[in-house]
């Protein structure tokens, strides 16, 4: 598992980096294109993919430690049919896919990256076990007063044992519950095999057709959740996962996407930017250009530290630098920078998990922390946040554990 999360670590730099000038490109394109314009329509769906993709970083991580549960309401439907949408592409011909919303009072408080996981991973194995026969898989989203924990059918899936609810703590009698079934006619499992299914490791695919880390992966989500899980099946004729998740009470307004906003903009002050990837730098230089910054760049952390003492810092209203770069890394560069010049605001860049915190960051005089990948809206609204205040504190909302 320590090798997993050194490997998820490395992929999820390394494809930030890959987005950080995708997502900046298409959001300063979508500001110089009429919103009635065919291609604005074309540019929102690159940003809606790049935004999927830095989702699935997410979830890559999550296979190699426990991710951080960050719930939000949210319209359980609409993760369901994202997952619909993912799926019809991975779903081979001589497989139906259905799937049924019957429920419109669908309000959760919810991970939506994670729950899209969860739909996703029972899935495939759905989409697995039904192997090359005509195929039927479904994937339903109800709402019920029955508890998980008396319906008498299938199997019901005990809690983790570090779970912090007791095992046979029933759920309020005016629980409300939505229900995630995801059914298929495939193989189908053994009694036997039942209790085993989320037990790490354990498959009865073939070798090398699986790791056995999926249906863990499920167990963890959903109980982080206050959900359970339910297995009904019979070998040689399919199987039906049901996902129950507490529902909120109270409908929720559809959103309406935003109107597009002018971004904060710049008086002349001078941004000194370090990242050893090309591509970020031509693209944060562009944009943050486009807003009136004056923006050097340096690939190098090293030459960034020359160009520093040279002019002692007076001429840099700012430095913004990447984390994880060959030679010197960004917070030695900040710590060498604070040596030169104290009162130097400075923004850390990073693209995935390190050991450095909130509290360290501030107490090495570090302003602002930002997650990659980058997009233009949120870099321009903290960089004219910190520029603004001049105090070392994090952002609300922007701000993540590096």
């Amino acid at each position: 598992m320590g090798a997993l999360g050194l490997m998820a670590g490395g992929i999820a730099h390394d494809f930030n980096n890959i987005l950080t000038p995708i997502t900046m490109h298409t959001e300063m394109a979508l500001r110089e294109v009429e919103p009635e314009s065919p291609l604005h329509g074309s540019l929102t769906q690159v940003k809606k993919a790049a935004e999927r993709a830095a989702a699935l970083v997410r979830q890559i991580l999550d296979y190699s430690r426990q991710g951080k549960h960050e719930p939000m309401l949210v319209k359980l439907s609409m993760i369901v049919k994202e997952a619909v949408k993912f799926l019809q592409s991975a779903t081979p011909a001589n497989i139906k896919l259905n799937y049924e919303i019957n429920t419109d009072r669908d309000n959760i408080a919810a991970d939506p990256t994670q729950l899209l996981q969860v739909i996703m991973n029972l899935s495939l194995n759905a989409i697995h076990a039904m192997g090359d026969q005509e195929g039927l898989l479904l994937i339903s989203l109800d709402e019920t007063e029955e508890s998980p924990t008396t319906a008498n059918r299938g199997y019901l899936v005990p809690l983790p044992d570090d779970h912090p609810q007791p095992r046979q703590q029933e759920a309020p009698q005016d629980t409300r519950w939505l229900k995630i079934t995801v059914r298929d006619n495939g193989c189908g499992i053994t009694a036997d095999d039942l209790p085993r299914l989320f037990d790490p490791f354990f498959t009865t695919k073939q070798k090398g057709e699986g790791t056995g880390m999926g249906l863990p992966v499920v167990h963890g989500i959903v109980s982080r959740h206050g959900g359970r899980i339910r297995i009904s099946s019979e070998p040689g004729k399919g199987s039906s996962f049901e996902i129950y998740l507490p529902a909120l009470n109270g409908e929720q307004e559809d959103s309406q996407p935003p109107e597009t906003q002018p971004l904060p903009q710049g008086q002349n002050e001078h941004i000194l930017l370090v990242d050893d990837e090309e591509a970020v730098l031509e693209a944060a230089a562009s944009g943050l250009s486009k807003l009136n910054y004056r923006v050097s760049v340096c690939q190098d952390p090293i030459e960034a530290l020359e160009l520093l003492r040279a002019q002692q810092a007076t001429d840099f209203d700012l430095l913004i630098t990447d984390y994880s770069m060959p030679r010197l890394k960004g917070t030695e560069l900040a710590a060498a920078a604070k040596v030169i010049r104290a009162e130097l605001p400075i923004m850390l860049c990073t693209g995935y998990a390190s050991k450095i915190d909130e509290s360290a960051a501030m107490a090495m005089g570090i302003s602002a922390l930002l997650m990659k990948p980058l997009g233009q809206e949120n870099l321009a609204t903290e960089i004219r946040r910190v520029l603004d205040q001049k105090t070392l504190h994090l952002g609300n909302g922007i701000a993540k554990k590096l």
